[in-house]
């Protein structure tokens, strides 16, 4: 075998593996616009850099048919692209997303990693291998905790643990008057987006926040169903 076929062979297993990663990620994982909000695009881009790209080059460099150490070659080479596979992934599945949660003006996305997952109502939030998020609101009458979360709110201090706590959450169409309460304006709609066709009168549009950017969830005045989630944006209002 020459080391173009071995090169061929093993960027072609490599990119069938990446791209099941890949699909598992992005339609299950991180599905619908969780996966742009949230930034997982740019470690996707790592993993294959890494394991589509560096690995089969590694293979025609090292490769030579005879060599003594061949095999040992290919073994580092298959190591070490199973050890970036498995960190990016790990990190990824770590910091899937569980809940859009409105906290106070705007859904958060809250992460697995800020959950004690032993601890969750799991009728509220999916904790399973393949899980998929879902929209919540926050709602406590508990003063030390509305406390807690205006200070957060204006100052961006203080613990936030109490985010934790999912008997607090409770679905969207629960909360008919803090939905209603807490979208956003025809005025603020028009300013922020003045290019955006918001249809108010069928809908409702709140702001969600990842840690990549933001956009406007879109909900059904009649039922509260969460149509869509439009006008992507990274932080300095760039399309996502």
């Amino acid at each position: 075998m020459t080391k173009y076929t071995a090169f061929l062979i093993h960027l072609v297993v490599s990119l069938l593996i990446v791209a099941g990663v890949y699909l598992v990620i992005r339609f299950q994982i991180y599905p619908d616009f969780y996966f742009k909000i949230q930034g997982i695009a740019e470690i996707i881009l790592i993993l294959f850099l890494v394991d589509v790209i560096l690995g089969p080059l590694l293979t025609f460099i090292v490769y030579k048919p005879g060599k003594k150490s061949l095999k040992f070659d290919l073994s580092v080479i298959a190591a070490f692209q199973l050890a970036a596979l498995s960190y990016g992934t790990y990190t990824i599945y770590q910091e899937r997303p569980l809940s859009a949660l409105l906290v106070t003006n705007s859904f958060n996305i809250q992460t697995a990693s800020s959950y004690d997952l032993s601890k969750v109502d799991i009728n509220k939030i999916d904790t399973g291998l393949f899980s998929s998020p879902r929209f919540h609101v926050f709602v406590t009458e508990d003063p030390q905790i509305r406390i807690a979360m205006t200070v957060h709110s204006l100052t961006g201090e203080g613990s936030i643990d109490y985010l934790q706590d999912t008997a607090f959450y409770f679905g969207i169409d629960e909360q008919r008057e803090r939905i209603e309460k807490t979208a956003l304006s025809d005025a603020y709609l028009e300013k922020i987006y003045p290019d955006f066709d918001a249809d108010t009168a069928r809908y409702l549009f709140i702001q969600v926040i990842g840690k990549a950017g933001f956009g406007l969830v879109q909900i059904d005045k009649e039922n509260l169903a969460v149509i869509d989630v439009v006008k992507l944006t990274d932080f300095d209002m760039k399309p996502l």
